[in-house]
């Protein structure tokens, strides 16, 4: 019996000056993915820094929209989820 390899799953967040909410965020979500991804788009306050010591891979962009930036840069995996918080 040949099993089929667990699908890769992959978050992506989009966030712009999140510092206060993105670290727990990222553990929360590294529970049910392989790999968590946050797009920056330029934030000026601390996102990028606390993102990192949540352990997440980072994409920082400037001028790109939001939830859309995280398929520009690439995110490719079995399955692929995006999480935005509503405007």
């Amino acid at each position: 019996m040949n099993k089929s390899p667990r699908p890769r799953i992959i978050i992506g967040m989009p966030a712009y000056n999140e510092a206060k909410y993105i670290g727990s965020l990222v553990v929360q979500a590294r529970q049910f993915a392989d790999e968590v991804v946050v797009v920056d788009d330029g934030s000026t306050d601390h996102t990028a820094r606390v993102g990192e010591l949540a352990g997440v891979s980072f994409s920082v962009t400037r001028g790109e929209p939001g939830k859309y930036a995280v398929f520009v840069n690439g995110l490719s995996g079995s399955f692929t989820v995006v999480a935005s918080a509503p405007p």
